[in-house]
């Protein structure tokens, strides 16, 4: 009976130390999660403002076009 209660008492070791090894593991994977989380917020505010800057960059583009066009019909009104 006492071989029993010795290995019970064993089991019940293991389980309680595996289940604290698991709450640990838990508490990592959680610390990556919110980390990389984090991360990718940042990567996301980025590519929204490279996204805006490229918005202007063919807004402006556009005008420049539309500004050569206009000076160029001006040029060929002075032709000889």
């Amino acid at each position: 009976m006492s071989n029993q209660i010795n290995e019970i008492s064993s089991s019940i070791k293991n389980i309680a130390f595996n289940g604290q090894s698991l709450l640990v593991s838990a508490q990592e994977i959680d610390k990556i999660s919110k980390k990389s989380a984090g991360e990718t917020q940042t990567i996301s505010a980025a590519t929204e403002e490279q996204s805006a800057s490229m918005q202007e960059v063919a807004a402006s583009s556009r005008e420049l076009s539309k500004l050569a066009r206009n000076l160029e019909e001006a040029v060929t009104k002075f032709q000889i």
